[in-house]
């Protein structure tokens, strides 16, 4: 049923407990800020406390409500049943531009899916660190291909490959080796 106005506030109260776990323990305002603004809506309504709104919002307490959020669809809880992905992505769709930063729930849902495909994640011999770096380089590959950079889509698609031959990721080395080649018979 419906919480209570005691319920209510002790919900509430939860993040005002973890900004003063976060600046009593690390002493970071920037985790602190990303903490107390990680609930301010992206359009402004229904934000709290008088947060920021839009990118004012502390990047990382942007990317963290969209993580939170997503981590609580696709997961059992008391009250409903866990959201199949793409549900979760459609419901961050919806709620982009109001609730979540849009660009980055668009970038978001493209590399959980990224993920999904490529089947790259921690473990198995691919580090977190190799699977940060593939996004990132992914990231800079998209931009490259937007904007009809071939000579950055070249140079990027040799850092991927480089990346994914050292982490243990050979599909995506592979797929790259031949992105590249193509290129090359594209150019001779």
């Amino acid at each position: 049923g419906p919480l209570t106005p005691e319920e209510r506030h002790i919900i509430f109260s939860h993040d005002q407990i973890g900004v003063e776990i976060v600046r009593s323990t690390f002493d970071c305002e920037q985790m602190t800020q990303i903490i107390l603004c990680h609930r301010a809506h992206y359009s402004g309504s229904e934000s709290r406390f008088g947060l920021s709104v839009g990118k004012d919002i502390p990047l990382g307490a942007r990317i963290l409500s969209i993580c939170e959020a997503y981590d609580a669809m696709v997961h059992d809880l008391v009250y409903r049943a866990a959201m199949t992905s793409e549900e979760a992505f459609a419901e961050l769709l919806r709620c982009a531009g109001q609730q979540f930063d849009p660009d980055l729930a668009n970038r978001f849902i493209t590399m959980m899916k990224f993920e999904a495909e490529t089947n790259i994640e921690p473990g198995d011999g691919v580090s977190m660190a190799t699977v940060l770096q593939l996004g990132v380089q992914i990231e800079k590959m998209a931009n490259a291909m937007d904007q009809e950079d071939r000579q950055s889509l070249v140079r990027v698609a040799g850092q991927i490959r480089l990346t994914a031959t050292q982490g243990g990721c050979p599909h995506i080395a592979n797929l790259t080796a031949e992105l590249e080649q193509a290129e090359d018979e594209q150019q001779a």
